[in-house]
């Protein structure tokens, strides 16, 4: 007999799951949990254990109250997800990932995340780092431009208590002018918030930064001053040495987005170098189009086994290390890392609840079960599961979801809108090609 098992995804520093029990009686809710943690409170008890698990039903919470037989691992969400369009439903499969805060990269971002009725950030729930896409190069005028970023940024700064935030978003390099470049950072220091971009994404991308501008696309980065502690660059698949020393010299964060880069056959990121050089490295999603799955449970997977099947060398990527860089580590990234990433005392209480009741978790090892020292349930967090484990998700305390259905949004209208959408854009496609 399987008894059902479940299990709270986020993260903690140093690569050690936080174990927290929950009282039978108690109840993962706003009036519960609060928007943050405190410690000694009788109805939350927890505890760090690296690399293992503490048996609730032998631990009392500090009121006294009995804990429920059931296993709660806790790390609150924290992921950096990287999207190049705003479609009306990508956010129900990234609520139902290990991702209580994403960062999207978006075109009309003044008008698509902060307007649409009933599917905005503010009205979904999740947290959310928001930007333009924003490129100047003759021929790129169909992207935004750095005025509409300022719109943004003075409308929206900060929204829902600081759960929703913009920042400075650029396209790629070849797509922008050093100009906007330094005016971008400018703009970002201004506001005090951060700025994205993508780079060294393929072999091609670092050819044309060679022959137009005789440095490698890091290096030109850092020539046109946009390296720093606010900056986060996803995919930097093709660093060299050099490159690597002035991400990690400046404070410089990275994304690594394993399916796309695989899928688009850019190559695979160098993370262990980069990690072994202090860059805080999350993991992302990148774009439907680049990747058709927003599930960052296969991109943990797939960073893991990117990462071996690269080197030749089955003891990278190991499970503990994949799970940091999923949730505190992207929320360094994020600069969320004194609110989000970890479960500790004051900070907000994101979390996602996965069931291990499936038969693919058998055999699960824990402290619970008497087989603390076979402790696999990191691995079955990267290897196994994926989205559709995920029970329930909390953020800032309020539930999102319970029971693997939605209840900040109506789900199915969503779903709806969005095949709606996507089949009259086919149409116009069609009409299109037909004049040609």
């Amino acid at each position: 007999m399987i008894r059902k098992r479940s299990l709270l995804i986020g993260a903690s520093a140093v690569a050690a799951l936080v174990v927290s029990a929950v009282p039978a009686s108690a109840h993962v809710s706003p009036t519960t949990y609060g928007t943050t943690y405190t410690a000694g409170v009788t109805n939350v008890f927890a505890l760090r254990v690296p690399h293992s698990c503490a048996d609730p039903d032998t631990v009392n919470s500090p009121g006294g109250t009995s804990l429920t037989s059931k296993l709660v691992v806790t790390v609150p969400a924290s992921v950096t997800s990287v999207k190049p369009q705003f479609i009306p439903g990508w956010t129900l499969s990234t609520v139902k990932s290990p991702t209580g805060a994403v960062t999207e990269i978006t075109w009309q971002a003044s008008s698509a995340a902060f307007a649409i009725p009933d599917t905005s950030y503010m009205d979904f729930g999740i947290r959310a780092t928001l930007m333009p896409y924003v490129a100047d190069e003759p021929g790129y005028d169909y992207f935004e431009t750095l005025d509409s970023n300022l719109s943004l940024l003075k409308s929206h700064r900060t929204a829902s208590d600081g759960r929703v935030r913009a920042w400075v978003g650029l396209e790629h390099l070849l797509y922008c002018s050093p100009t906007c470049f330094r005016d971008a950072m400018a703009l970002a220091e201004e506001y005090d918030t951060g700025l994205h971009t993508h780079s060294s994404e393929s072999i091609w991308e670092v050819q044309q930064s060679l022959s137009r501008f005789g440095r490698r696309p890091i290096e030109e980065f850092f020539n046109r001053g946009i390296l720093s502690e606010r900056t986060v660059v996803a995919h930097c698949v093709w660093l060299d040495d050099r490159e690597i020393e002035l991400m990690a010299q400046t404070g410089t964060s990275a994304v690594h987005c394993p399916c796309s880069n695989m899928k688009l056959a850019s190559g695979p990121a160098r993370v262990r170098d980069m990690r072994a050089a202090g860059i805080a490295f999350g993991l992302g999603s990148d774009g439907e189009k680049e990747n058709n799955n927003l599930d960052l449970f296969e991109e943990m997977k797939f960073a893991s086994l990117l990462q071996k099947v690269s080197t030749l060398d089955p003891t990278i990527g190991d499970p503990w290390e994949v799970l940091t860089m999923a949730t505190i580590e992207g929320a360094k990234a994020l600069g969320l890392d004194d609110v989000t990433g970890s479960l500790e005392a004051g900070k907000r209480a994101d979390i996602v609840m996965v069931d291990l009741g499936s038969i693919k978790f058998v055999p699960t090892f824990t402290a619970a079960n008497g087989n603390g020292a076979n402790f696999n349930v990191a691995a079955h967090l990267v290897f196994t599961a994926n989205g559709d484990d995920v029970d329930s998700v909390w953020v800032d305390g309020v539930r999102l979801v319970e029971g693997r259905t939605i209840r900040s949004v109506d789900e199915a209208s969503v779903i709806a809108t969005g095949q709606a959408a996507a089949e009259e854009l086919f149409e116009r496609r069609a009409a299109v090609l037909a004049a040609q």
